[in-house]
């Protein structure tokens, strides 16, 4: 999230190009404007599809590419890629689905590498042309001012002529060096707030920068699909005593499902009388938690769960306490219920748990797009995460 300030993420879910072959017909094409490429990153032995990190995606909503508006600054980005993470391979493509370059640590490939080369050429030459042409111009100018004799190009000797181009290119080298270096100097400093520490006035330019891009991260779906699945929990202890809790409050399982758009699986369990529905919910990154949720009339709703928060505001009208990893299934049953409004609520059933889940995520979802993240959350985020880093470098030393 914040490596990207001028690029934009598309979801490629399961869509990914082959590097070096052309693709057709995906969703991120259609997501592309004109002018604009994407970028995607592989593993650089197994072509397997791998985040900007370098890790690979755990979830089908982490599998997106990069795209930018022009084709200079996907190559900038991959060359950074490659630099950062050696086993990074980077694959550029246009919005036509048309392969344009290939990078890796060992070297670049590009399509049509001898019309790149005759490109290079015809653009050196016109630069030195031009360079050329101002020199004589430039002289004739300086001399009508000091009153000397100014390059008279048609007086020259073949000689003398194949100096004033060389000339001229040395000072085509020298302003293109100089545009580049400017380039990647402008380049250094859009980068600042990125690099800048936890904190910092930069760091908190850089959350309103990206509070700015309001509704442009479409990796997460407005629509899922729960499929029914045999749950294998990675801690079943956990879920033993979570079970065991709900089944002893007297709710009853509804089914164990798998969001496939998410690769997340969680079992609904029911107490209608209460109008109280629990999900165990199992995340390949975030782990296991419980969660306990009350549907009211009014549209409104109150979620309960032992999990930490990520940092982003909850929908104004779905309350959503969190109480950490370390909360009991007795502790979140309890807050489920004294902490609930007293307004008149929805009674869970079992044929329509499943499509009350759907449609929850996509009133969440609708309105998390039309509202975008704000600076204060990308800030919480950012320090949670940082947080999180900390104690996990902590956690694997002596």
């Amino acid at each position: 999230m914040m490596g990207f300030p001028s690029g934009r993420l598309l979801p490629a879910r399961g869509e990914f190009p082959y590097p070096g072959k052309d693709s057709s017909g995906t969703s991120w094409q259609n997501g592309m404007k004109t002018g604009e490429v994407a970028l995607f990153y592989f593993d650089a032995q197994t072509l397997e599809p791998r985040k900007a990190d370098g890790a690979p995606p755990d979830t089908p909503i982490t599998e997106y590419c990069l795209v930018y508006g022009s084709l200079s600054r996907a190559r900038q980005i991959a060359a950074g890629a490659v630099v950062l993470h050696s086993q990074i391979l980077c694959a550029i493509y246009a919005k036509s689905g048309k392969w344009l370059e290939t990078r890796t640590r060992e070297g670049v490939r590009r399509r049509n590498e001898g019309v790149g080369l005759i490109l290079l050429l015809f653009r050196g030459a016109l630069l030195t042309a031009l360079a050329t042409l101002i020199l004589i111009f430039g002289s004739q100018r300086l001399a009508n001012r000091l009153g000397t004799e100014s390059i008279r190009w048609g007086e020259l000797t073949p000689q003398e002529k194949v100096g004033v181009i060389w000339l001229g290119a040395s000072a085509a080298i020298i302003a293109w060096y100089i545009a580049a270096s400017v380039r990647n100097r402008i380049l250094i400093w859009q980068a600042r707030p990125a690099l800048a520490p936890i904190g910092s006035p930069l760091r908190e330019k850089l959350y309103k920068a990206l509070a700015k891009n309001k509704g442009r991260n479409l990796l997460v779906p407005t629509e899922i699909t729960l499929q029914e699945a045999v749950i294998e929990w990675p801690d079943h202890h956990k879920y033993e005593l979570w079970s065991r809790a709900l089944r002893e409050d007297g709710f009853e399982p509804a089914g164990s499902y798998l969001i496939t758009e998410a690769t997340t699986f969680l079992e609904f369990w029911l107490k209608p009388a209460d109008g109280l529905t629990s999900c165990i919910v199992s995340h390949p990154r975030a782990g296991m938690w419980l969660a306990v949720f009350t549907r009211f009339e009014d549209g409104s709703s109150l979620q309960v769960a032992n999990k930490a928060n990520v940092g982003l505001d909850p929908h104004p009208t779905k309350k959503t306490p969190y109480l950490g990893p370390e909360a009991t299934a007795e502790e979140v049953l309890a807050h489920a219920r004294n902490d609930r409004p007293a307004l008149p609520f929805k009674r869970p059933a079992r044929d329509t748990v499943v499509q009350d889940y759907k449609n929850a995520w996509r009133e969440y979802m609708e309105w998390r797009r039309s509202r975008g993240t704000t600076a204060e959350e990308y800030k919480r985020i950012d320090e949670r995460r940082h947080a999180r880093k900390i104690a996990s470098t902590h956690s694997d030393g002596p």
